[in-house]
């Protein structure tokens, strides 16, 4: 399967996302703060439900979401609900299930959890989003359970022709070198958390297949993208920007060669 790309995701007000418990100085809202990673959403409990949600979001129509990423979490197992109407503390009755508890895996490159969870046939106006009876508070910190950011995605473009290889990423802290006046130095940590960042390499394709990549290169470079890697691993995706324009060379009869675009992770 080829790379997933979306800018196409909604943004919920305040007054339309009801948490179970909240903790002061953590608010409901955090989850949509898609530049600042660590203000985070934080429950005040570690209720393990199917039913009764951690999170109830209202789109105020419905909407045909297609996927729900989410970003930095600290529960290994979650459970996504949808319904035309709020059902409060039990969503036993809701429409739509996702089924089976999802697992959420640690991205080792990070050294976060994350998940991308694709969603079939999802056209309601509620989504709730639930930690079940089989989740574990995972991470550094397990007293209460947290977002880091929820993206509920309209629409996404799958590439038909992948990424050529050559695909380059790191996962690098942020620190400052100070060079003091007798000529050594010291190195200052800027803080704890891993930045991802990658270089995409677009290789030959023939003109068709070049289409979704000028739909990728309209998307508004100043604002945050999903970028999730498709390969099997649900923890390999990635709230983040594209810091190049695409650059696509007619090779041959037929054939264009991309270049190579950078995307780099907001924290």
């Amino acid at each position: 399967m080829g790379i997933i790309l979306s800018n196409d995701y909604l943004q919920i007000a305040d007054t339309n996302i009801y948490a179970r418990s909240e903790s002061s100085g953590f608010s409901k809202v955090n989850v949509m703060d898609y530049w600042h990673l660590k203000r985070r959403f934080r429950a005040a409990d570690l209720t393990k439900s199917a039913v009764n949600p951690l999170l109830r979001i209202d789109m105020t129509t419905a909407h045909t979401i297609v996927a729900v990423m989410l970003n930095d979490v600290n529960f290994d197992k979650v459970r996504i609900f949808g319904h035309a109407t709020d059902l409060g503390a039990n969503w036993a009755g809701a429409t739509f299930d996702s089924g089976a508890d999802h697992s959420v895996s640690l991205n080792t490159q990070i050294n976060r959890y994350n998940i991308y969870i694709p969603l079939t046939a999802f056209n309601y106006r509620w989504l709730a989003i639930t930690t079940p009876a089989a989740a574990s508070a995972v991470g550094s910190y397990l007293t209460y359970w947290e977002v880091g950011s929820v993206v509920l995605l309209d629409s996404v473009t799958t590439l038909s022709k992948n990424m050529a290889y050559g695909y380059k990423r790191q996962a690098s802290k942020a620190y400052q070198d100070i060079i003091l006046a007798h000529g050594g130095g010291e190195r200052i940590s800027l803080g704890d958390q891993r930045k991802w960042e990658a270089d995409i390499v677009f290789g030959n394709r023939i003109l068709t297949d070049e289409t979704e990549l000028w739909t990728i290169d309209n998307y508004n470079i100043g604002i945050p993208l999903i970028f999730y890697e498709n390969d099997g691993d649900t923890s390999k995706v990635y709230l983040c920007l594209r810091d190049d324009a695409y650059e696509g060379t007619i090779e041959a009869d037929n054939i264009v060669k991309g270049n190579i675009i950078r995307f780099k992770e907001l924290i």
